[in-house]
């Protein structure tokens, strides 16, 4: 079976992809110049585990504080208004009815 792939672009050109000093999802997602690799599928083990704390071991430049910060913008209330803006195209709605508000 072929996996589908995480990148995700959303204009005809792509200028860069985003370097460690671009870790805020939300800017990520309004700048069309860059491409995002979506980790939404990964949101549901991340909350299966029953821990006080998860430690991300990865080296440097690898998408840790983009990861949290996609995190945050999933699971924060404050994020909203904003939620199908920025998760549109992402693995995590296509589960979903946009319009069902099921979330």
């Amino acid at each position: 079976e072929q996996q589908k792939s995480s990148l995700r672009i959303e204009s005809d050109t792509i200028k860069a992809f985003p370097r460690c000093s671009e870790s805020n999802f939300s800017e990520l997602r309004a700048n069309k110049r860059f491409a995002y690799f979506d980790r939404t599928r990964y949101v549901s083990v991340l909350d299966s585990i029953d821990a006080r704390a998860i430690l991300f071991l990865r080296p440097r430049r690898f998408g840790k504080s983009l990861t949290l910060s996609m995190l945050e913008h999933f699971h924060g209330i404050q994020h909203r208004a904003q939620y199908d803006q920025l998760f549109k195209l992402c693995w995590w709605l296509t589960l979903w009815d946009i319009g069902s508000g099921c979330r």
